[in-house]
């Protein structure tokens, strides 16, 4: 005989009827109803459904995640056609007096300059430009500044082709400089990153008379004793408390550096920030950022942070 399992309905209240169930090639079996809903028999090979377990919550995997960052330009951009060379093309834009400041290897690429017309400073107009057949591109990239310096290197891991690095300084409390770093891979000028970028540094009052510096794309953390700078600000009580949290403020960078600090072929971006707290003459720490271009996101990460205090 096959094992099966049977299921019998027996309606409540009757418990003097009897009813039959034919169970297979004749063979009878006789039960008696009583006083029930539901009557469940089981026979061999069947057996009782258990209550589903319920999943176990495991704790996620915690995965360090690389930011890229984000650098924006918004310039000015030109392209001239019908000309074979970019003295034609800033001829045509009534650019005049423009020099080379720095140029590519196959002579194609070029950073250009323009005393600005402001009597007062020294300053330039500073221009990116890249000769193509019959047509040349003109970006103008700073207005009313000062071009520190003008470098080729190698930053985004591609040999065939070579970046220009601009160090654009402005006239500003906090002496900001400015480095862009532009290819021309589509034969075109092409943005890749701006040293004016939020690097991910944030900083709280904490007890014991220490300023604690966070950065959220590396989770660096440096803390840094306050008690002997100036303590006109009234920051913490006598007891090393802060009287509130807030923390430094970080001025933007003042000093780029391209170079290959890790002999891989490919250049890394050291820049470096001042933070200051209470007013801006009062500079606490020195803070420097190395970036590195990540070929699989395509994008410029944070490689490393150091904050270090400056010794008054």
């Amino acid at each position: 005989m096959e094992n099966r399992c049977y299921i019998i309905y027996i309606k409540e209240g009757n418990t003097s009827k009897k009813g039959e169930i034919n169970m297979k090639k004749g063979l009878w079996t006789k039960i008696t109803a009583v006083a029930l809903s539901l009557v469940v028999f089981t026979m061999a090979g069947c057996s009782k459904e258990e209550p589903e377990k319920e999943p176990e919550i495991q704790e996620p995997e915690r995965v360090e995640v690389l930011h890229p960052l984000q650098s924006s330009y918004y310039g000015e951009s030109e392209c001239v056609y019908d000309v074979d060379s970019w003295e034609e093309a800033m001829e045509s834009l009534d650019i005049k007096d423009a020099e080379i400041a720095c140029k590519t290897t196959d002579g194609k690429g070029y950073v250009l300059v323009e005393k600005d017309e402001n009597p007062d400073f020294d300053l330039v107009n500073v221009y990116i430009a890249y000769e193509a057949e019959n047509s040349v591109y003109i970006e103008k990239v700073a207005e009313g500044a000062t071009l520190e310096k003008s470098e080729l290197c190698e930053v985004d891991g591609n040999t065939e082709t070579e970046e220009l690095a601009i160090h654009i300084g402005y006239v500003s409390s906090s002496g900001a400089c400015d480095t862009q770093i532009w290819n021309f891979e589509y034969e075109m000028p092409h943005f890749l990153f701006s040293s004016m970028n939020d690097f991910g540094y944030a900083s709280v009052l904490n007890d014991g008379y220490e300023i604690v510096f966070d950065n959220a794309y590396t989770n660096y953390q440096a803390r840094i004793e306050y008690k002997d700078n100036d303590e006109t600000l009234d920051l913490f009580n006598e007891q090393g408390e802060p009287k509130n949290l807030d923390g430094a403020e970080i001025d933007p960078t003042f000093k780029t550096t391209i170079e290959d600090i890790d002999d891989d072929g490919d250049c890394e971006i050291v820049c470096e920030q001042i933070a200051w707290i209470g007013y801006h003459a009062n500079s606490i720490c020195s803070v420097k950022t190395t970036v590195d271009y990540n070929e699989d996101l395509m994008a410029f990460v944070i490689e490393d942070s150091e904050v270090t205090k400056i010794t008054k």
